[in-house]
């Protein structure tokens, strides 16, 4: 529905919502979401279908706590990490988000430094940016789409300048070498500032693309 011809869509069972018996949070069988969402990818859920029938028919005992997501949502940043894309749409449910925040990425996750609630609107959309260091250790920063776009990542380099040579604000006059074409594509820009503190200079960078 997002992404109708994306070549990639794939349907993993562990993104599914907390399982409480009511409708909303149980799924038909896989032959069904087939005929269904042809453009999708089902081999996980395949999987599981062709073992046995607990994955659409509810029992009491399938029944999830709270820290039965958090187990299941564990395994989204190693999920994350094998995969050979750099930009990847995770669609999934605000019970998995609530106890992915709380659970495996409390002790992780920036949520704008505490401006950003935990907890997801319907239908929001965030942009989220995960990030190893070298021992492995991950750190994972969450943006509003709002936020995101209206100021991406900058990346701050700084030099030594004379005063003779310090760069004045240029901006091209073909707009092609600014942005992309229309319908998609990376748009960049530069800014520069003589200010010593990083951040204030980052601040007047974004101020003089304004």
């Amino acid at each position: 529905i997002l992404l109708p011809d994306h070549p990639k869509l794939y349907a993993m069972e562990f993104l599914r919502e907390k399982r409480t018996g009511m409708p909303c949070d149980e799924r038909k069988p896989v032959k069904e979401l087939l005929s269904l969402f042809p453009s999708v990818d089902f081999t996980d859920v395949e999987k599981l279908d062709a073992e046995s029938c607990d994955g659409y028919n509810f029992r009491q005992d399938l029944k999830e706590e709270n820290e039965d997501v958090a187990v299941r949502a564990a395994y989204l940043l190693d999920f994350l990490r094998c995969q050979p894309s750099s930009a990847i749409a995770v669609v999934t449910h605000k019970g998995f988000l609530r106890e992915l925040s709380k659970g495996p990425w409390k002790d992780i996750l920036d949520l704008e430094g505490g401006r950003l609630p935990s907890i997801f609107g319907n239908a929001e959309v965030r942009v989220c940016e995960v990030t190893w260091d070298r021992s492995g250790k991950a750190s994972v920063q969450l943006r509003s789409l709002e936020e995101a776009t209206v100021k991406p990542p900058m990346v701050l380099s700084s030099w030594p300048l004379e005063n003779s040579l310090r760069p004045s604000r240029q901006i091209s006059s073909n707009s092609s070498e600014m942005c992309a074409p229309a319908g998609g594509g990376l748009c960049m820009a530069a800014g520069v500032s003589d200010t010593a503190d990083a951040a204030t200079a980052a601040v007047e960078a974004w101020r003089d693309r304004k």
